[in-house]
């Protein structure tokens, strides 16, 4: 089995993704385990090798195979609502994407950019700021859902309501710097300079005290974006947002 767990290493680091399966499912008829989770990501990878080469037919093919293996596989929805939106099936790649925030809310600021951008090139604004005004109220810690809100009300010039909204956030999470770099936007669009010159001073402390990373529960590894495998020890599942105080 150890060596069929490096072959299977060998294979995904070479992004062989039918042969590393393969051997996935040999390991699990060998121990009699059950290793959905990780198949889905592997064929999740193999769609993401044929939209690359804008093969969509088979890319959705085996995005739909990764969710038939895991249906909360959040990368295959994700990428599932890519190729939907790519392909002009905007509400198809809508619901793709709301299902990650039903069953991944900690992943939710991962789709709230292509929802703005899905919602925006239908014309469905209300729908839009209904969904996130239930992703805030469901997950009132999620400070992206704050920031998309706000992004969006002051689209509707409800500047005042986005400035509360992103206030709110960062009374929750004083370091949460994406919210104050928004704030500072709004306010200086808005000529509020006290207002600015006071959220600048803030923002230096904490950007000197802080930054979001992501990091490897297994072997500690960090990286700058999410992924689902870690690109060090090739965990799956391992990576998670953390806080990094100086």
């Amino acid at each position: 089995v150890k060596s069929l767990q490096k072959l299977k290493e060998i294979y995904e680091s070479s992004e062989n993704w039918e042969k590393a399966i393969a051997i996935q499912n040999k390991i699990d008829l060998i121990q009699k385990t059950d290793s959905k989770q990780i198949i889905s990501h592997l064929y999740t990878k193999l769609g993401d090798k044929y939209f690359s080469e804008q093969n969509l037919a088979s890319a959705k093919k085996y995005y739909k195979k990764a969710l038939a293996y895991f249906p909360n596989a959040a990368d295959a929805h994700l990428k599932l609502g890519d190729l939907f939106f790519q392909a002009e099936q905007i509400s198809e790649a809508i619901e793709e994407w709301r299902m990650i925030t039903k069953i991944y809310p900690e992943l939710s600021y991962t789709v709230y950019s292509r929802l703005e951008e899905a919602y925006y090139k239908i014309g469905a604004y209300s729908e839009l700021e209904m969904l996130l005004r239930e992703c805030v109220q469901s997950n009132p810690t999620d400070g992206y859902a704050k920031i998309a809100l706000a992004k969006h009300l002051v689209k509707k010039g409800k500047t005042m309501d986005a400035i509360h909204e992103l206030n709110d956030a960062i009374s929750r999470d004083g370091k949460f710097i994406e919210a104050r770099r928004e704030l500072g936007y709004i306010l200086l669009s808005e000529d509020m300079k006290d207002e600015v010159e006071k959220q600048y001073k803030e923002l230096i402390d904490e950007v000197i005290a802080s930054k979001r990373v992501f990091k490897c529960e297994s072997c500690k590894h960090e990286i700058s974006d999410m992924e689902w495998q870690c690109p060090s020890c090739l965990q799956w599942d391992t990576i998670k947002p953390v806080l990094v105080h100086s």
